[in-house]
């Protein structure tokens, strides 16, 4: 190989390399932005912004008492009933984020604080396992399990 046909190479290889860190950091940072999303509209109890992170034709939920669901109008019910609740208050820590081309896993551990029927305060922990997929250039949650920490 000459030497000319070398340097060429190893400029395109680089190239290419660059534009695919480019591409994945384009997406994490995307991923990051409907994290922030989710998150803040748990947070304001907005019904709206939180199924804007949501794929509406594939979402399956499950919570911490075991009920399953993979209804999209039940996801969206089972949260405007939560966020009708002014009592409660989460706070979370991403314990881990996985990502890839397509899947985006994400865990969180959340300190969730609420009144009981007698207005006494009572609170636990869980983790918050996200499951993003990334399809017509953008990342919508399609898994969401909430597990109870004992």
């Amino acid at each position: 190989m000459r030497k000319d046909s070398f340097v060429v190479a190893v400029v395109l290889l680089l190239i290419t390399l660059a534009s695919c860190y480019n591409e994945s950091g384009r997406k994490v940072k995307e991923l990051n932005e409907v994290i922030n999303t989710h998150f803040e509209a748990i947070n304001e109890r907005n019904i709206d912004n939180l199924i804007k992170t949501v794929n509406k034709d594939s979402i399956q939920l499950i919570l911490p008492s075991g009920k399953y669901s993979k209804s999209f109008e039940e996801y969206k019910e089972i949260n405007q009933k939560w966020f009708g609740d002014k009592n409660w208050s989460i706070q979370h820590q991403i314990v881990e984020q996985i990502v890839n081309e397509k899947t985006a896993i994400v865990l969180a551990k959340i300190n969730y604080a609420d009144l009981d029927e007698h207005n006494e305060a009572y609170n636990f922990e869980y983790y918050l396992t996200l499951i993003f997929s990334y399809a017509n250039q953008k990342w919508e949650l399609i898994f969401d399990q909430n597990t109870l920490i004992k």
